[in-house]
């Protein structure tokens, strides 16, 4: 399954609907370990004001105002948590990635949102 179509517009919906947290959001999005569906962290300190259920509430308002129904299936996991809230390792910093997939990471930690489909590396 191509999921590159709907990590994009995911993290478009997600760039553009939290623009006024501050920091700006860091973004993760990856295919699943049975490649049928995505998993999905949002991190900023931004939310450290906000109760958890406030982040949900508008993260999935955004997802039923700009997502169709279809793509909307296919999220699997959503974690939005402030640096400090994880209690282990940001998912851009795990060990186990294959060395292609950290050369993809190295280039995108960097970048204001990240999503980088794994699915060619599930094999």
């Amino acid at each position: 399954m191509d999921f590159n179509e709907d990590i994009a517009l995911i993290k478009d919906v997600l760039t553009n609907g939290l623009s006024h947290i501050k920091p700006k959001p860091k973004i993760w999005i990856e295919v699943n370990e049975r490649g049928s569906g995505l998993r999905m962290w949002v991190i900023s300190r931004g939310f450290a004001k906000m109760l958890l259920h406030d982040r949900y509430d508008l993260v999935f308002s955004l997802f039923d105002q700009k997502l169709n129904r279809e793509t909307e299936k296919k999220i699997t996991s959503l974690l939005i948590y402030t640096p400090k809230e994880m209690h282990y390792e940001m998912p851009w910093e795990r060990p186990n990635l294959s060395k292609s997939d950290a050369d993809v990471k190295d280039l995108q930690v960097s970048a204001e949102s990240v999503s980088i489909p794994l699915e060619n590396s599930l094999h």
